[in-house]
């Protein structure tokens, strides 16, 4: 017997012009949904290139249980591009001791080597690798950058004034290492907190060495 002819393969439903081009309307509902929920990619909402920034500074140690400092200052920034720029910080410290100075010395017989900071002057230079938004309950996005700084400069403490069983040291060279982040809830307004670590040699006591 001759073979059967072959089969005519299924043809593909075809749409109308307007319908295969903006879908069904189902399709087009669901994308309209989804457009409205879904935010689209925002510009960068700060330029900071050639531009000034001015800020207030507190600042408070973290690190010595004996001997607390609060400080106040501020700082100068000029940006040379969006990602670096070099700033001017400085500060006045008001010491204070804490209840473990008592405890230290009566309980313990320990020798608190006091290396109070009063100034500080510090030229640094910051980079700020990282940027990006956060969206505030669906709402509000808020930019935000997350910086490095390091540089050099001085303080004063203690020692670096004349007492009566002492001539002064003068100011005491000291460099920073640090970071932080920095928000930007308005495009002409930020909120910045970090952590830096000054390190400057000091001789608190005339008979110990440097430390």
């Amino acid at each position: 017997d001759p073979a059967p002819p072959p089969e005519k393969p299924a043809q593909p439903k075809t749409k109308g012009v307007l319908e295969g081009a903006l879908g069904a309307p189902g399709e087009r509902d669901r994308d309209t949904a989804l457009e409205d929920r879904v935010k689209a990619v925002q510009r960068k909402g700060v330029l900071k290139r050639r531009r000034f920034e001015f800020a207030p500074m507190f600042a408070t140690s973290i690190n010595d249980p004996f001997y607390q400092k609060l400080g106040f200052g501020g700082h100068v920034a000029f940006h040379l591009q969006d990602s670096f720029a070099l700033a001017i910080r400085g500060a006045y410290y008001t010491p204070f001791r804490t209840d473990s100075v008592l405890e230290g010395k009566r309980a313990f017989r320990s020798q608190l080597l006091i290396s109070d900071l009063y100034y500080q002057g510090m030229l640094n230079g910051v980079w700020s690798p990282v940027y990006g938004k956060v969206s505030v309950f669906n709402s509000k996005i808020i930019h935000f950058d997350i910086y490095l700084t390091a540089g050099f400069g001085a303080v004063w403490t203690s020692t670096s004034f004349d007492t009566e069983d002492r001539a002064g040291l003068g100011p005491h060279i000291a460099s920073d290492f640090g970071g932080g982040v920095r928000f930007y809830p308005l495009d002409w307004l930020a909120f910045q907190t970090g952590v830096v670590g000054t390190f400057y040699p000091d001789q608190p006591s005339a008979t110990v060495p440097s430390s």
